[in-house]
């Protein structure tokens, strides 16, 4: 007798062609897997790349914000410093900045809202440099401190600053709150600094 004969003849012979068909199944599953899994990668990448190419080009989640520079020698008066945070540059940047107490005096006179913008300081910064500070010009500011609301528009989008500085001890302490103006969303807290020894309300908050 033959071997098939031995070990089943014909059953053996259909039991090889299931195997055969089997493994090729498999081999087929295995090689769409990886093609999807190569083609999902490429994908990945390239909306990566175009997002890395988009923010170069729109400014991606970076942001200014303005802080006072104090200088040793009292005669000379702080200036307003701008500073980049992030990690692409800035463009078509400008920037309004509000005094609070002037505003809110003005109002109490009936300044009109033309009157009103006049008052403003106003920057037309253009482009700003990634790990970059310019100085915008010096600034006054009275005995009791400042409060002062700026606003920023940019390619990127619009953000907004809270800064107050208050005298301590003869010395000047600075609070800064920035956060983005988004035209729908909650809005997000982008930075935040609190000088040691700042005038905090009963509540232990900077009263924004």
């Amino acid at each position: 007798m033959g071997i098939f004969q031995h070990i089943g003849g014909p059953a053996i012979v259909i039991f090889i062609g299931v195997m055969i068909s089997a493994c090729g199944a498999i081999w087929a599953a295995w090689e769409q897997s990886v093609s999807e899994s190569v083609l999902r990668t490429k994908s990945e990448e390239i909306a990566s790349l175009n997002k890395k190419i988009a923010d170069s080009i729109i400014g991606g989640d970076s942001f200014a914000y303005i802080t006072p520079t104090f200088f040793k020698d009292k005669s000379s008066p702080p200036y307003l410093t701008l500073v980049h945070q992030g990690e692409h540059p800035i463009y078509d940047l400008s920037i309004r900045v509000v005094d609070l107490d002037v505003f809110e005096r003005q109002v109490k006179e009936g300044y009109t809202i033309a009157d009103l913008h006049k008052k403003e300081n106003q920057f037309n910064v253009g482009n700003l440099s990634t790990s970059q500070a310019s100085m915008l010009g010096p600034i006054s500011i009275p005995k009791n401190g400042i409060r002062l609301n700026i606003f920023f528009s940019a390619r990127n989008g619009f953000f907004s600053e809270s800064l107050r500085v208050r005298k301590v001890n003869d010395e000047w302490k600075t609070a800064i709150k920035v956060e983005n103006t988004p035209t729908s969303g909650e809005v997000k807290l982008l930075y935040e600094k609190i000088d040691i020894d700042f005038p905090l309300n009963k509540k232990g908050d900077v009263e924004w």
